[in-house]
């Protein structure tokens, strides 16, 4: 979904005449421009008058002139003729291709200044334009909705600009967003605001910057063509036919990408989520990747499967990357054979390993040793029921399971791997009773004590131990699925970076 706020200035409507010459409402003959204004009210058989103030006068302009237009459309509504005269001089160009690509909705923020101000500045508001923009769209595009904001406010109060932003502005134009990215589609922010006053410019470019936070953020910047002489002799305006388009979100990726990197390299991808969000147009293959391995650490193994096999299909992955992972990602879900429901089950609860590794990254040795102990037992468990006693116990447990296993290596109770699974049960028990935490130390003594060389290396001392789990029913792959995905997405992150470096 895609909303589109428009800042409307005093040159961005026109009006086709019954001579075909399209006018601009806010060209009076300064700097080039014709005298559209005084046609335009000779037109609607009007005298161009003024406007009274203290000892000043000021010509009526685009406040008045745009307010008569505007009667004189929903008068002639009823004769069917509306807004089919009104031209978009800057904007019908790119609503046109916009609303082929998901625009739905169109702010347009037209001034209004209070009577405090003087005439001179106040005659060239713009709130009468803004709403016969509003007509035009909705009967060219009927699909798409519009809404008129025309607060009270000088164009000049930099502080009140920026309550309108945050009160008025804001509100309607982010709650559609919002419901549709709940809604779990993309939504894209455009503003155009070529025309307005330098101070609307600026708020509404600040607020953009901060958006970019959460949504992707473009500025249109539409090129006004110059006006072309017509047969009778007048000059006519004409319609915009290009427009830049700036993703804003670009501008911050420099700032960005070292979070994006470190948050994940420590394994968190919720984080990385969050930053990499703003930058799918450049980076959706990394962020739908980030979404996929975020489900993983929540032990979301089979939806983050299911998620990776649409991820799959991305074209600009590799042909090699794709055949390497779909072969592994087929083990997963059992595939490669489906009469092996046991195999499918041992190579998703493998996959876990690799969110161990992420923690001891961290130095959550307590975090990474519950789940380790947790991934011990979920194999010990599909052991278990793979082959289960011939009188099964009613409730089993991580020691029952741990006794089968130990029966079906043909170990002694007494040997050093029975006795170190069941300090691992024991110290897990600990951790999760009392809250006890472990330090890199503890660990390392859980396996010292029992007999086997440490190295100082908690994740090869899990590993051997998750291996034991599966001996002589499963083989391990040497690298999981997840830690491959891992690895690809750090490699790009590292890679982008090192060009960006001066």
């Amino acid at each position: 979904m895609k909303t589109l706020i428009i800042t409307v200035g005093t040159r961005q409507v026109g009006w086709r005449g019954q001579d075909s010459v399209v006018r601009c409402f806010g060209a009076d003959g300064d700097r080039s421009h014709p005298q559209h204004i005084d046609e335009l009210y000779r037109e609607l058989d009007i005298q161009r008058g003024q406007h009274m103030e203290e000892n000043d006068t000021f010509l009526w302009s685009v406040r008045d002139l745009g307010k008569r237009y505007y009667r004189h459309c929903l008068d002639d509504a009823q004769e069917n003729f509306s807004f089919s005269q009104v031209e978009l001089l800057l904007d019908h160009h790119l609503i046109e291709q916009q609303s082929a690509a998901g625009l739905q909705h169109i702010i347009l923020w037209g001034t209004d200044q209070p009577d405090t101000v003087s005439w001179r500045y106040r005659r060239a508001d713009t709130l009468w334009l803004a709403r016969l923009m509003a007509g035009k769209i909705q009967a060219t595009w009927p699909a798409i909705q519009v809404q008129v904001l025309a607060p009270e406010i000088a164009v000049n109060d930099i502080e009140g600009i920026r309550r309108v932003l945050e009160h008025v502005i804001l509100p309607p134009t982010l709650a559609p967003l919002a419901e549709a990215e709940n809604q779990g589609n993309e939504v894209v922010l455009l503003i155009q605001n070529k025309g307005a006053a330098p101070t609307i410019a600026e708020g509404l470019g600040i607020c953009a910057a901060g958006l970019t936070r959460q949504y992707r953020v473009v500025t249109l910047i539409p090129q006004e063509p110059p006006y072309t002489q017509h047969p009778n002799g007048t000059r006519s305006a004409n319609r915009s036919s290009t427009e830049e388009c700036i993703s804003l979100n670009q501008y911050f990726w420099p700032l960005e990408r070292s979070r994006v990197l470190s948050a994940w390299q420590r394994g968190d991808f919720s984080e990385a989520k969050i930053w990499l969000a703003p930058h799918q147009d450049c980076y959706n293959n990394l962020y739908a990747l980030a979404t996929c391995l975020d489900r993983a650490t929540n032990w979301e193994i089979a939806e983050c499967l299911n998620q990776l096999q649409g991820w799959l299909s991305t074209p600009s992955l590799e042909p090699a990357q794709i055949a390497n992972w779909q072969a592994q990602l087929q083990q997963q879900q059992g595939n490669s054979n489906p009469d092996s429901e046991v195999n499918r089950e041992f190579a998703q609860a493998w996959e876990s390993s690799f969110l161990i590794e992420r923690l001891l990254e961290r130095g959550n040795y307590s975090s990474a040793f519950l789940k380790f102990a947790q991934t011990l037992e979920r194999l010990l468990a599909i052991r278990y029921q793979a082959n289960p006693p011939a009188t099964p116990s009613r409730r089993p447990n991580f020691h029952l399971f741990i006794e089968t296993w130990r029966q079906s290596q043909g170990f002694t109770a007494a040997e050093p791997w029975p006795q170190l699974f069941h300090c691992i049960r024991a110290r897990r028990n600990d951790v999760v009773h009392e809250a006890k935490p472990l330090t890199k130390s503890d660990i390392l003594a859980i396996w010292s004590e029992n007999g086997f060389p440490t190295q100082d290396n908690p994740q090869r001392l899990f590993t051997q131990a998750l291996q034991q789990a599966c001996n002589n029913i499963w083989q391990p792959p040497q690298k999981t699925l997840l830690r491959s995905l891992y690895e690809w997405g750090l490699i790009r992150l590292q890679a982008e970076s090192a060009t960006i470096q001066p």
